[in-house]
């Protein structure tokens, strides 16, 4: 399914994540530090902007426990989004992509029970409070 997000020049992902959780977060500014090309954009899910785009793609109901990554090839969630993270972030992130290696349903399984464990593994944070500053102009803001 091709994404109906619009990437501005350069855009070459959007994630979006659960903003609440303190591993989503970490997970996010890790990847944003890693992307040197800034060709990802992130948004939380609970924001306007993070709904509108998971809407838009068909993909509100998708988003519950998932991660989700729209890019101009379609729409990726649980471990097929990390993977495209890694295809966008490139060498030497694309080295993860072996791990496709393992079926989807086992990955997924993973991911599930990692995701289910998240917040009382990694707790909770006010909305977006962990992306510092200099991170701030790849989120997806309500305007």
């Amino acid at each position: 399914m091709e994404s109906g997000f619009l990437f501005p020049e350069g855009v070459h992902a959007l994630i979006i994540f659960d903003g609440a959780c303190v591993l989503c977060n970490r997970s996010v500014v890790a990847t944003l530090k890693a992307d040197k090309r800034r060709a990802i954009r992130v948004a939380s899910r609970s924001s306007v902007a993070g709904r509108a785009a998971l809407t838009a793609n068909g993909a509100l109901e998708c988003a519950d426990g998932s991660i989700v990554v729209l890019t101009q090839r379609g729409v990726f969630t649980h471990s097929d989004a990390l993977f495209e993270i890694c295809r966008v972030l490139g060498f030497p992130y694309t080295l993860v992509l072996i791990g496709r290696i393992v079926p989807q349903t086992i990955r997924n399984r993973i991911y599930a029970w990692v995701a289910g464990n998240r917040l009382r593994w990694f707790g909770q944070t006010a909305e977006c409070a962990l992306i510092p500053n200099e991170l701030r102009d790849r989120l997806l803001e309500d305007t």
